[in-house]
């Protein structure tokens, strides 16, 4: 399995007391619905926080969704595809337009790719 909680960009908010916390919350929600014991199946296990997404990836502080993704209106506020002020750069990913998630980071590459086919017509 794969568990992801959605946390807001803010590194300092994640340390090792709180990702237990979070982390035996988890569990027991998963052993309450399922009615297992989680704890006893955990073969292997890798915790990703946003410090260590921020030194992997580079993220706005280890957010993997850029740092407008706390809120219904963030969200609809997102970054455009175009940057503003350095003309011919472009932004595609879970971070801009559309959105996050594998299709929505690809129609964010499609807005791009199609802006130009536009441009060379």
């Amino acid at each position: 399995w794969f568990v992801m909680i959605n946390i807001p960009p803010i590194p300092d908010l994640v340390n090792s007391i709180e990702i237990q916390k979070v982390r035996s919350f988890i569990i027991n929600q998963i052993n309450n619905r399922f009615k297992v014991d989680l704890g006893d199946l955990i073969e292997n296990e890798k915790l990703l926080t946003p410090k260590s997404l921020f030194e992997n990836t580079g993220s706005f502080n280890g957010a993997l969704y850029g740092k407008n993704q706390n809120s219904l209106k963030s969200i609809m506020n997102r970054q455009g595809n175009l940057d503003k002020d350095n003309k011919g750069v472009f932004y595609i990913g879970g971070s801009v337009q559309p959105g996050g998630g594998i299709p929505l980071a690809l129609s964010s590459a499609k807005i791009v790719d199609d802006f130009f086919k536009h441009l060379n017509k």
